[in-house]
């Protein structure tokens, strides 16, 4: 009896045991961060709690487009463009929080179809150029000297189609935006003689000292065959680009080669006008100047006196 006793007083225990909940047991924290998940139209987001209660996010934005070879020089990526431009240097800026100076905070070179992209941007006012290359001219964009200025935001991450277009033709080596200005100075005025439309028409200045010329751009062609000028004279050129849809500039060279510059003007988008403004070469003589997006249809003798 004594033995059966003892065998039920050890059972009552073991059952005792197993219900009685272990004190050392433990509850796994809970994350106070979350990853939001994206959806069509809504950027990537991460949201955490900072100490002090507020909320912090961060934007993964990207930048995307082509560099495309403008054969027909029309500044526009269409069925005549040629294939993509590989091997070309893009330059991404992003402005100070106060609006002012630029830094450069990543370049990039395009792929063997033209393409170039940058990615896990933070909020901000970008800046995108390209680098120049000898030999070539930039046709798009035509406006803010060749780049483009977009916002990374919550509500717009996402940018594509940043393109730049170029044809082969001479230029300047360096980043666009190196160019001629579009500020009026001067005060004398340059008369014109001839006929509007021909190659005949000379602007003669009588005056020397600053000087303003008339030039204007239309059916693919200059009003002026010649533009005479004093030596060393502040030159205004006030042009008129009167061709609707179509990219123009005036730029002077040394000769019809072309291969030295002495003022580029930026390439504008008609029907539009702009002020060119450069100071004329200081030794007397004939040079050369011409549109660079048509380099053999407009072209015109300019005369230092």
């Amino acid at each position: 009896m004594v033995e059966v006793a003892a065998l039920l007083l050890c059972a009552a225990l073991i059952a005792g045991c197993a219900g009685t909940p272990s004190t050392n047991a433990t509850t796994a924290p809970t994350s106070s961060a979350h990853t939001a998940s994206p959806t069509a139209g809504t950027p990537a987001a991460t949201i955490s709690s900072a100490p002090n209660g507020t909320v912090a996010t961060a934007v993964n934005g990207s930048i995307t487009g082509t560099k495309f070879n403008d054969l027909n020089g029309n500044g526009r990526r269409d069925p005549r463009s040629g294939p993509g431009l590989s091997g070309w240097t893009i330059i991404l800026e992003l402005q100070e929080p106060n609006g002012s100076a630029w830094s450069e905070v990543k370049r990039t070179t395009t792929g063997g179809m033209g393409a170039y992209g940058f990615s896990n941007l933070s909020p901000g006012h970008y800046r995108v150029s390209e680098v120049m290359r000898q030999g070539w001219t930039q046709t798009f964009p035509a406006e803010n000297n060749g780049t483009t200025e977009l916002d990374i935001s919550i509500g717009r991450p996402f940018w594509d189609g940043i393109d730049f277009g170029n044809f082969a033709g001479p230029n300047a080596t360096g980043t666009v935006g190196a160019t001629g200005t579009a500020t009026a100075t001067g005060t004398a005025s340059a008369t014109a003689t001839g006929t509007a439309g021909t190659t005949s028409t000379t602007a003669a200045v009588t005056t020397a000292g600053p000087v303003t010329v008339s030039l204007t751009a239309q059916n693919i062609k200059f009003d002026k065959g010649s533009i005479s000028v004093p030596a060393g004279a502040t030159v205004t050129v006030n042009f008129n680009n009167m061709d609707s849809g179509v990219p123009h500039n005036f730029a002077v060279y040394t000769d019809s080669s072309a291969s030295t510059n002495i003022f580029r003007g930026q390439i504008v988008t008609g029907p539009t006008t702009t002020t060119y403004t450069f100071t004329a070469p200081s030794t007397p003589g004939t040079y050369y100047f011409r549109c660079d997006v048509h380099p053999t249809q407009m072209t015109g003798q300019f005369i230092v006196t």
